[in-house]
């Protein structure tokens, strides 16, 4: 946040942990360069330092690492979250609400938007039993980026043989080339079929991302 500073951030995060908090999220704000806050945000170096410490730290207060920005007492973490991140189907109810779902008709899932109005929104679920404003079919392709981009998030990493159960088709040989380098790199781990982000590698999540769409 603007002005803080990483004494600032640890007394934050130490303070939390004698709070009996069960989940602590440590996102990282990001504005545009020509925002206000940009100038008073903490530096690049900073923030890697505050990130490589609570990455330690709160794993040693008994909270688990389970997802880039995301700790938690065993059986806290946020079951919302998880469904996004592991791009599992989720329905959205109200104005304005997304949804995700897979049928026999969509096997790679359909996004679609409820209305923002509430007036709108109630009026057409009284008369035609919905309100979705917008809706796209997924591709294929598009499934397989979006479950990539997802699921590097999670510190559990991606099972080789939920890829294949799911698009039919291996991980490693979709993706061998950016596999290879991104391992040679440092950024990747790739051991018992399952690929993971290293510490490095959650530093530069973004960047590892890009390499697979």
């Amino acid at each position: 946040v603007p002005f803080q500073s990483l004494e600032d951030f640890k007394n934050d995060i130490e303070e939390a942990t004698t709070l009996g908090i069960d989940h602590i999220s440590t996102y990282h704000l990001t504005v545009a360069q020509d925002n206000p806050l940009s100038p008073i945000l903490p530096l690049e170096e900073v923030s890697v330092a505050m990130y490589e410490w609570v990455i330690s730290y709160l794993p040693s207060s008994g909270c688990s690492h389970y997802e880039v920005s995301a700790f938690s007492k065993p059986g806290f973490e946020c079951q919302h979250n998880l469904k996004y991140w592991r791009l599992n189907d989720y329905l959205g109810v109200g104005a304005g609400a997304y949804s995700y779902l897979r049928s026999d008709r969509d096997p790679w899932g359909k996004h679609f938007k409820n209305i923002d109005s509430l007036e709108e929104y109630v009026s057409g679920v009284n008369r035609w039993g919905s309100a979705i404003e917008e809706e796209e079919a997924i591709s294929k392709e598009t499934a397989k980026k979006d479950f990539l981009l997802t699921r590097f998030r999670l510190l559990e990493g991606i099972p080789g043989d939920e890829y294949q159960e799911r698009f039919k088709e291996s991980l490693i040989k979709s993706y061998s080339k950016p596999i290879e380098e991104l391992v040679q790199e440092g950024l990747l781990d790739s051991h018992q079929k399952v690929l993971k982000l290293t510490l490095r590698g959650l530093l530069y999540l973004n960047q590892v991302v890009m390499r697979f769409m």
